[in-house]
């Protein structure tokens, strides 16, 4: 019994740790080896290994279902990536420097820590041989769409991070209001697959709160993140505004998946 309650309090390590080890293990292997090199399959297997190490960590960290699913989705996803750019189409510092983008952050484009951040933390591959098509333009708010200083482009980014979090606040305030016997009734446990037998209120409140939830919600939620990330990276002259294009496309093109993502 004594053993079971030690083990439950010994300290759990978080998955994000295994993410950054992930994205460190895949920046030295593409940094210090060559396309294809032997020498990437036991980086290779470390990759795999820190991924089911992450699987297991989203089970017995001991977060919300939610946080879990999406722990796991988010790992199986990062993992695929690096597996692509390590193994599968094997990218090389050469390639880094044999695509002539400029780079006007204080890093050099060749040093590790700029490999680090374009491989690790660059899911879009923005400057890099790989970058995601489709990416939006930045806003016509700025001339040619191109932002001109980074103090223009901080401040803009400042405001609607702090709009974005007012936004979430004012609808985390409202659903706080939402009484359990009023939520039992819309979806509580036994109406999850509940067609036919729905109510008008009940098909109502599904309708709604997928659009809100989706369109809104969710979509001011990762927005908010990344902008949060994008302000400390040019904020601290690490990177320049044109390392962060916005995240997602307009909400007026949002309604196919391609829209929706940019």
């Amino acid at each position: 019994m004594e053993s079971m309650v030690q083990a439950e309090l010994e300290p759990k390590v978080h998955p994000f740790y295994y993410v950054l080890a992930q994205g460190l293990v895949a920046a030295a292997t593409i940094y210090h080896t060559k396309n294809k090199s032997i020498l990437r399959l036991p980086a290779l297997a470390v990759i795999l290994w820190l991924a089911y190490l992450e699987f297991i960590g989203s089970v017995d960290y001991g977060s919300k279902g939610f946080g879990n699913s999406t722990i796991t989705a988010c790992s199986f996803l990062y993992t695929a990536q690096l597996v692509n750019i390590v193994w599968i189409n094997s990218v090389s510092l050469d390639d880094f420097k044999a695509a002539e983008v400029p780079n006007k952050g204080v890093f050099s484009r060749y040093s590790f820590l700029s490999i680090l951040h374009l491989v690790a933390f660059n899911f879009r591959g923005i400057r890099t041989p790989w970058r995601t098509k489709n990416i939006p333009p930045f806003s016509r708010y700025y001339p040619q769409q191109i932002p001109p200083s980074r103090v223009q482009f901080l401040t803009r980014n400042i405001a609607i991070l702090a709009f974005q979090y007012l936004f979430l606040d004012a609808f985390v305030a409202q659903t706080l209001k939402f009484m359990p016997e009023d939520r039992n009734r819309l979806m509580g446990p036994g109406l999850e697959f509940a067609y036919l037998s729905a109510t008008r209120e009940q098909w109502i409140f599904r309708i709604l709160s997928t659009i809100g939830a989706q369109w809104f919600i969710n979509r001011c939620f990762l927005c908010m993140m990344y902008n949060g990330v994008s302000i400390l990276g040019v904020a601290t002259g690490l990177f320049s505004a044109e390392d962060y294009p916005p995240f997602m496309g307009s909400i007026w093109s949002s309604y196919t998946l391609r829209g929706y993502w940019g």
